[in-house]
């Protein structure tokens, strides 16, 4: 009988994990409009100046694809929508997909979804039949009609969506990388099964033995995932269900600075958010410092 093989513990350090990422890199953000973003990595990303990537997404992005293209380290999205929900539109993305800064792909939730399904199912394709009879799909080239060899329907198919690494932010994890969402994992699962590697960051870790006493709570199974980092509050400043609750004062502030620098009110006003939240922080815990500290996260009012 061959030796059971050990499972390999899955914990990393933030450059182990960002060392996964390449400039130009195809690289896809977890979560979904204001919660579970990984924004303590997207930070980590920018400071190390990563760029010329291809960013994908959940449908909705927010903060995380804002703030990459603000840093200028997008030349390419494929994403339905980047927005901050009740706050307004994403000003750095709108701005840069109207001016031809960036090469914004129009896409529809559903072209998104049938993307990561069809690399999820190892498929070219998959079919997505909420396209018939629209004319959104005169914006989408990549979006093709095919005949169903089953009845013979006339159908639409989207390529299949792999990105080169997805990141990702769960509440919990162990050591071997087998992830938890407390709340609605929204892609997630399906960003993991389609993407080449997947760095997820979280705000616990827990037993194995816990995990293996509550096995219907693993939302993202460990052969999905190849490092896992420990970033508590990492998902700041969205939600994470269960720890705490999107800082909207602080997304106020970021949206005006970066609006106050488009408009060349104050031009240097995004650049100081940068250096202040971005470049100037050590880790996470001088980040925390920054905003206010864990105290202030904690007394923040709002909805799970």
């Amino acid at each position: 009988m061959a030796p059971v093989k050990a499972r390999t513990p899955k914990l990393a350090s933030v450059e182990e994990c960002l060392s996964l990422i390449q400039p130009g890199a195809m690289i896809a953000t977890g979560g979904l409009g204001m919660f579970n973003k990984p924004c303590q990595l997207v930070r980590e990303i920018v400071k190390r100046r990563i760029g010329n990537l291809i960013l994908c997404s959940s449908p909705q992005a927010s903060y995380d694809a804002d703030l990459l293209i603000g840093a200028g380290l997008v030349k390419k999205t494929n994403i339905a929508q980047v927005s901050f929900d009740q706050l307004g539109l994403a000003p750095n993305f709108r701005y840069a997909a109207q001016r031809g800064i960036i090469e914004a792909v129009v896409q529809a939730e559903a072209t998104i979804a049938g993307g990561y399904l069809a690399a999820a199912q190892g498929l070219p394709y998959h079919g997505v039949g909420t396209l018939k009879g629209t004319d959104v799909v005169k914006l989408m080239p990549f979006v093709k009609k095919y005949t169903s060899p089953i009845g013979g329907e006339e159908l639409m198919a989207v390529p299949a969506l792999i990105p080169d690494v997805a990141i990702i932010h769960a509440q919990e994890s162990d050591e071997f990388g087998n992830l938890r969402h407390l709340g609605a994992a929204a892609f997630d699962p399906i960003i993991a099964r389609a993407s080449k590697i997947v760095i997820a960051s979280v705000d616990k870790i827990i037993s194995h033995q816990r995990l293996q006493m509550e096995l219907e709570k693993t939302t993202v199974p460990a052969r999905f995932v190849t490092k896992v980092v420990h970033l508590p509050y990492g998902a700041h400043p969205t939600f994470s269900p269960k720890h705490y609750v999107e800082d909207e004062a602080h997304l106020r502030d970021y949206i005006q600075l970066a609006r106050q620098s488009l408009g060349g009110h104050d031009p240097r006003a995004y650049a100081e958010y940068l250096e202040k939240y971005v470049y100037g922080p050590k880790d996470i815990f001088e980040y925390l410092e920054l905003i206010g500290g864990i105290r202030r996260l904690t007394q923040l009012e709002g909805v799970w």
